[in-house]
């Protein structure tokens, strides 16, 4: 092979990497401008962790593209790109646990929600103007062995008093307190109750316990009741959608696991 065949072979080698480079880049655009889009509408992490990770691989795939001259070097910079574009694709694919103080994103994370089917049949479409210490809680069966959704705020007595209403005329057992709830075996009134809706006796003996989630603060709010708006028909895995009520202070935590 002559001096002059080697010197031609290169520019042909670098200008086929270079195609390839280029469709790396559009796909690797388009899933940034994808995610970034899904950001805006749902503002939640495993869609903003994607569109980062599709960002930083277009930036890279794009200066090899502009800059880089070596063969080895552009290919090696592809394969990152690559790489970062498969991230991309397995971390939007899961339900990322989320916790969030941003009232103004609630709509757009209910819809999330809803989206993956993680929507809770009693939380609120919309919260009150009047909300402060708000926090929305979230993670999936793809972290823990059960999904769960948490949504506490405190708001004026007024708004409150709908959420109240709600809690005690759709709940399915009497009201509880804290301490009863998360007993380790329930009174013979809360067994007798929910043998009505599960449709079996329960022995008075037979320990059962309630699957409540339970904010960090729940401690804050001694005197909260809890209402139990819908309840498994499954004695031994009692998962439910809760109520939580502190009226003396006009806080509301909506529990659901799912």
């Amino acid at each position: 092979m002559s001096e002059n065949e080697g010197k031609t072979r290169v520019p042909k080698e670098i200008r086929k990497i270079r195609v390839v480079g280029s469709v790396v880049s559009a796909v690797l655009l388009f899933s940034t401008v994808w995610f970034s889009l899904k950001t805006w509408k749902y503002m939640v992490p495993s869609f903003t962790i994607a569109m980062v990770l599709s960002a930083l691989g277009f930036i890279i795939s794009l200066i090899a593209l502009i800059r880089v001259r070596t063969g080895s070097n552009m290919k090696t910079m592809y394969l990152v790109s690559l790489i970062l574009l498969s991230l991309t694709l397995f971390v939007s694919s899961f339900s990322i646990p989320f916790s969030s103080t941003a009232k103004k994103n609630y709509t757009k994370q209910l819809a999330y929600l809803t989206r993956e089917r993680y929507v809770p049949q009693f939380f609120p479409n919309a919260i009150p103007e009047s909300t402060t210490d708000y926090r929305l809680d979230f993670c999936s069966e793809d972290f823990r062995s059960s999904s769960y959704v948490m949504l506490e705020f405190s708001c004026d007595e007024k708004d409150m008093s709908p959420f109240a209403k709600l809690a005690k005329s759709k709940s399915v057992l009497s009201a509880m307190s804290v301490e009863e709830a998360t007993a380790a075996d329930l009174d013979a009134k809360i067994k007798a109750e929910i043998a009505g809706f599960v449709g079996t006796e329960i022995e008075e003996s037979y320990p059962i316990q309630l699957k409540i989630s339970f904010p960090e603060n729940i401690d804050e709010h001694p005197n909260a009741k809890v209402f139990i708006l819908r309840c498994s028909n499954n004695i031994d895995d009692l998962t439910t959608e809760a109520i939580i009520l502190d009226e003396e202070n006009n806080w509301v935590c909506f529990s659901t696991i799912i």
